[in-house]
């Protein structure tokens, strides 16, 4: 895989939105299966966030074919914490295709995210992801990330 070959354009709700959702019902899948996926609230929320910080929103897209290949998406949001009194960096969601992880990619998509929350001034970023994803916790400890919250469920 010649990462070189990585890209990342602007998400374009219109074009985009329903290749995004494929990805979230795949992310869903594998992520918590418990869960019930809801395409409708999955898109009012994905409309409504990239209408408040569209610049935050990433197509990853592969350029060694023509045209180019979408392979994944990033998303990226500005909050505010009012406990540290500080914005922070929420990488909202990261995603590839299968045949892409493990490839050296997804240190393009973390570094993509240290660039646009570094152009906004922000010092401190925030992730989450399925205790049982192995490689993505491998993954942002790689880039710099520390376990800093648990999150317990029980079953009732």
């Amino acid at each position: 895989m010649e990462t070189n070959k990585i890209r990342f354009r602007q998400f374009a709700y219109d074009s985009d939105h329903q290749t995004i959702c494929q990805y979230h019902r795949d992310h869903m899948k594998i992520n918590f299966p418990k869960d019930f996926f809801d395409e409708d609230i999955f898109l009012e929320t994905l409309k409504r966030e990239w209408q408040e910080e569209p610049e935050g929103m990433f197509v990853v897209q592969d350029t060694s074919s023509a045209p180019p290949r979408d392979v994944g998406f990033l998303w990226l949001n500005t909050k505010f914490s009012p406990h540290r009194k500080a914005k922070f960096g929420d990488v909202h969601y990261v995603h590839l295709i299968p045949e892409y992880r493990g490839r050296g990619v997804g240190r393009l998509l973390m570094q993509k995210a240290d660039e646009y929350f570094g152009s906004k001034g922000v010092k401190t970023l925030r992730l989450g992801t399925a205790a049982s994803y192995s490689a993505s916790i491998k993954l942002y400890e790689k880039c710099g990330y520390q376990r800093t919250r648990v999150i317990f469920e029980k079953e009732l």
